[in-house]
């Protein structure tokens, strides 16, 4: 009976050790089975990590694209209205100079002398306004800046008339500007501002008829600043009215100046 007793005893402690090994073996896979798991969410962390910022990068990359897309095309657009303001003033001067030739040649010496001091005065002011485009120009460094600060309207207009009245003197058309406060202080970006009114005042000149005239009212309240371009041209059709905010859509040219 002993020996029996021995023998179940030696049985049960081999089946606990095998228990315990067999516990042991599945404490040991879990412990496996949880540091690989551990180890895949965080690569899974990571890889959702790297996504989520290629994926920023992205956004950022197309933002970019499209903020220089946008610069282009504004620079571009710019560039158009500079090089048209440009060669209104041109045409001015080779007309002139033909005038100028014809009357030498039939002797107007008079005539032609008045003609000159037109000549000299368009020639003047548009070197004033190419030095003020190309010190703009190199001021932007390949981007276009917005600058603003506060500035008279009334001499920021002015200005600009002045250099204008010779173009002007050439058809007799008045050039004027009402105030009803000439220190008015607006807020804005000059330069950029001078390139738009100076393109509004060109081809006001440009449509205007011969003895006409162009008036430039300013006015203001507590929140803005109204200027507006009165003058006796031929205005501009609905169609075009409708496509003329629009930077990508092309205004077929349909009307002539009469400069």
């Amino acid at each position: 009976m002993e020996k029996d007793k021995q023998i179940a005893l030696a049985v049960k402690n081999k089946e606990v050790a095998v228990q315990k090994e067999i516990s042991k073996k599945q404490k040991e896979w879990v412990r496996l089975f949880a540091m690989i798991l551990i180890i895949i969410l965080l690569f899974l962390t990571v890889l959702f990590y790297l996504y989520r910022i290629k994926i920023k990068q992205h956004a950022l990359i197309n933002i970019q694209k499209e903020q220089l897309e946008n610069l282009n095309t504004t620079k571009n657009y710019l560039l158009s209205v500079i090089s048209h303001d440009l060669r209104i003033f041109l045409i001015a001067i080779k007309g002139n100079h033909k005038k100028l030739s014809a009357l030498l040649n039939t002797n107007r010496i008079e005539d032609a002398s008045i003609l000159n001091t037109k000549s000299t005065s368009i020639s003047e002011s548009t070197s004033q306004i190419v030095n003020n485009i190309l010190n703009w120009a190199l001021q932007q460094n390949n981007q276009l800046l917005f600058i603003p600060d506060v500035h008279p309207i009334g001499a920021l207009t002015d200005t600009i008339l002045y250099d204008f009245k010779p173009l002007a003197f050439l058809k007799n058309i008045t050039l004027s500007a009402i105030y009803k406060n000439p220190n008015i202080q607006v807020y804005l970006d000059k330069e950029l501002f001078k390139i738009a009114f100076r393109n509004l005042i060109d081809n006001a000149i440009k449509y205007a008829p011969e003895n006409g005239k162009i008036t430039i009212e300013v006015a203001s309240d507590d929140k803005k600043c109204t200027l507006k371009i009165k003058d006796t041209g031929v205005g501009i059709s609905q169609k075009i009215l409708n496509t003329i905010h629009n930077y990508n859509a092309l205004v077929v040219k349909s009307t002539k100046g009469i400069l």
